[in-house]
Formats: C-alpha cells, structure tokens, sequence
C-alpha cells in the first residue's frame, strides 16, 4: 500500500474505532442494559479493532519500522498486552454477566474506552507526522511496499 494511501487508511480506521467507541459508551449510559444493543456496539468495536490492528501489522508498522524501530516495537508489545487484556475482559463480561451487574460494567468500559481513546491519540501523534513525512522521503516511500 502507498504511504499516502495508509496515511488516509489510518486516518479512516482512527475515525471508525471513534465511532465505535462512541456507540458502545451511549449504550453503557444508559440506565439498564439492552441485551441486543450492548452485543451489537460490542461486536461493531471489536471488528473495528481488530482491522486498525491487521492496519497496524500489515502496512503502518512495517513501513515505519525502519525510521522509528523504538516506537514501533514499544506500541507492538502495547497491542500484545490490549489483545490479553481484551480477552480478559471479553471472557469474564459475558452478557449475562453484564446483564446482573450493570453497574460494574459500566465502570469497567469506561476506563476501556478511555484506554482506547488514549491509543488512537498515541497512534494519531505518532503515525500521522512520520506517515507524512515518510511520503516526502522517496527512499521509505520505495519501501513501503514490504
């Protein structure tokens, strides 16, 4: 994939997890859960998640890896820990679960989503300045096609 074209990815893929995560945080807001609406922004969150990651491995880490080796692996070994902690959560808050006890889920997504919001930000400071940079270097942008 062309940088600027990942660039533009990355952007878009930042802009769907947002979305995503918006519609998770206006369902836990609610009083009482809705078992149909809570499975649905759990599911839409963790499939857009997971195609910011695929971005993530297949396209923006290997074409930064040479220019920013440091980031790149610190934000690798983040994913490891989010994807453990990911299936902790998802593992122990099944519905029925969540259903019983509201209120703990609440406050478990909350601080979630924040973490969420916090790795896109980190991803948004780090990632679209070298991106940036990286299509006005013709040596990285030859390489980008790894």
């Amino acid at each position: 994939m062309e940088l600027v074209t990942l660039l533009d990815a990355l952007k878009a893929m930042h802009g769907e997890v947002l979305t995503q995560i918006a519609a998770l945080e206006a369902v836990v807001a609610c009083p009482a859960p809705n078992r149909d609406s809570l499975s649905n922004a759990r599911w839409r969150l963790m499939r857009a998640s997971r195609a910011r990651l695929k971005l993530l491995n297949d396209g923006v880490y290997p074409a930064l890896c040479d220019t920013m080796p440091g980031p790149v692996a610190a934000f690798r070994a983040d994913d490891a820990a989010s994807r453990a902690a990911s299936a902790k959560h998802i593992a122990y808050w099944q519905i029925d679960r969540i259903i019983a006890d509201w209120p703990g889920y609440q406050a478990v997504s909350g601080q979630i989503t924040a973490r969420m919001r916090r790795r896109i930000a980190d991803e948004q400071r780090a990632f679209y300045p070298a991106l940036g940079r990286a299509v006005a270097t013709p040596s990285v942008a030859s390489r980008s096609g790894r």
